[in-house]
């Protein structure tokens, strides 16, 4: 049986005062936002609270630690890519992203695989690195490649650094890769002409073109493309959502989200048994 122990949901064991609020919160920089923080509060503010204010550390889970690895391994294909000009083989990038996945897995402690096993990742990053190898990666010669950026913009009133990093540039695009479930692929479909993520990575780099390369989890995994533009109107209005997102952690206006949303869930929060399934 798993144990479902509130030690391994706060990670360690020197979080367990800051939750307890026997510690005071994190003092909070706000002359400097990634944009990984703000999708949080957006997504979940009482989330943004527990990590950015309180200092507690969610635990990795699986379905995050599958996509890092798989991040590293694309990574260092494109890094051959633009050092040597050609791909690497299928097989080269899966033993990356095998050597990754067993890393991270191996790091932490009473990790829930949910329905997901060592096996059952690697057979399916298999079939995505050869369809990726294939398909796409031929017809990408990266100029950008995991970059950090920091751009200085004025944000509800204040003079903010936003920063974010860039999964990959490439024929005068910004890109992003996905690791992603059908129903996470089709909901991206419908929004990725609206994305709050592509539309800053697209004022941080003047590209006006933006991608998503999707890695889906599927019965039969699959990789699929989905593209849009940005327009200065899409620029204007992701920097007034973040500048609503500064003031609103200026304010300390943290509320919970919606109990229906997705986000809302064991599976997808660290925080959940100290927050909605507190006793």
């Amino acid at each position: 049986m798993k144990k479902k122990s509130k030690a391994k949901l706060l990670l360690r064991e020197s979080q367990k005062d800051r939750v307890n609020g026997a510690v005071p919160a994190v003092t909070l920089d706000l002359t400097k936002i990634s944009f990984s923080s703000i999708s949080t509060y957006l997504r979940c503010a009482k989330q943004y609270w527990w990590r950015y204010i309180q200092g507690v550390i969610e635990p990795p889970k699986i379905v995050f630690i599958e996509g890092k690895a798989n991040h590293s391994a694309l990574e260092m294909n494109n890094k051959h890519k633009r050092d040597r000009g050609f791909d690497m083989k299928p097989a080269v990038v899966t033993e990356k992203f095998v050597e990754e996945l067993r890393a991270q897995t191996g790091a932490v402690e009473d990790l829930d695989w949910k329905e997901e096993s060592e096996d059952g990742l690697i057979e399916r990053g298999t079939i995505w690195h050869k369809g990726y190898l294939k398909d796409y990666a031929p017809g990408i010669t990266p100029d950008i490649i995991e970059e950090s950026f920091e751009k200085e913009v004025e944000l509800g009133g204040r003079s903010v650094l936003v920063r974010g990093v860039i999964d990959l540039g490439y024929s005068k695009k910004v890109s992003d890769y996905k690791t992603i479930s059908a129903y996470g692929f089709n909901s991206r479909k419908k929004s990725i002409d609206h994305d709050l993520q592509m539309t800053l990575y697209s004022w941080a780099t003047g590209r006006k073109l933006v991608e998503n390369i999707c890695f889906v989890k599927k019965n039969v995994p699959e990789v699929g493309i989905l593209s849009s533009t940005r327009t200065q109107k899409d620029v204007d209005w992701a920097l007034k959502v973040a500048g609503e997102v500064v003031n609103g952690i200026a304010q300390g206006v943290f509320p919970m989200t919606d109990p229906a949303n997705w986000v809302c869930d064991p599976k997808w929060c660290g925080y959940h048994s100290i927050c909605r399934g507190a006793k």
